[in-house]
């Protein structure tokens, strides 16, 4: 069972220890780590991705924060203007090098995980185990770097927006999964009647 104080982190089988070792590495130096765990996909899930996954209430996710939300600061006020020229830039500032040591650790764990890998962001709500997740399925530290910044910039939000609907008369009784547009998360879920719930948080 998750820790609520620490950042889990688990992985598909047969993740490269060396890789996974420098990934705890960098990620232990803002915040206390639990695990790694290995989780073993079940013959019928052999095709599944296999992932990297960083779970954390948004308490936990704070300290990665204060720099996801300083670099999207340098790459302007429209989400339009996010150019890949512009974060290539943003990862080379300075003030952003923190930041960037993280992301090429995450594109390098991403490179290893092959062509349909995915690197997930999650919050553990409204379930530890059925929680909020952003996947991330590039391996472009440009594209991981957006991801990544965006899922800190509104983890807060998100968080108190899902913990809100666990307490209507239609909980979420699924996983939700977050996608990002034009820069505004866009959460989806089941209900308790299978009912597929889409909802987009106001910027």
């Amino acid at each position: 069972m998750a820790d609520e104080e620490k950042l889990t982190i688990a992985v598909s089988r047969n993740f490269p220890k060396e890789r996974l070792d420098d990934v705890i590495a960098v990620f232990s130096e803002y915040q206390k780590i639990e695990g790694p765990y290995e989780r073993i996909q079940k013959s019928l899930e052999s095709t599944l991705p296999k992932f990297i996954e960083f779970i954390g209430n948004y308490i936990i996710w704070a300290p990665f924060a204060i720099f996801g939300t300083s670099f999207l600061s340098r790459l302007g006020s429209r989400f339009a203007d996010f150019t890949i020229e512009k974060i290539e830039l943003a990862l080379e500032n300075e003030e952003s090098k923190q930041f960037a040591r993280i992301v090429r650790h995450l594109a390098e764990a991403r490179r290893d995980l092959g062509e349909s890998g995915e690197i997930v962001f999650g919050l553990p709500v409204p379930h530890k185990i059925f929680g909020t997740f952003v996947r991330v399925k590039s391996n472009s530290a440009e594209e991981i770097a957006l991801q990544f910044s965006l899922f800190l910039k509104w983890s807060q939000k998100i968080q108190e927006f899902v913990e809100e609907q666990s307490e209507t008369e239609s909980p979420p009784v699924s996983h939700i999964e977050v996608e990002f547009i034009d820069g505004v998360p866009s959460l989806s879920w089941f209900d308790q009647k299978g009912h597929k719930i889409s909802k987009t948080l106001k910027s």
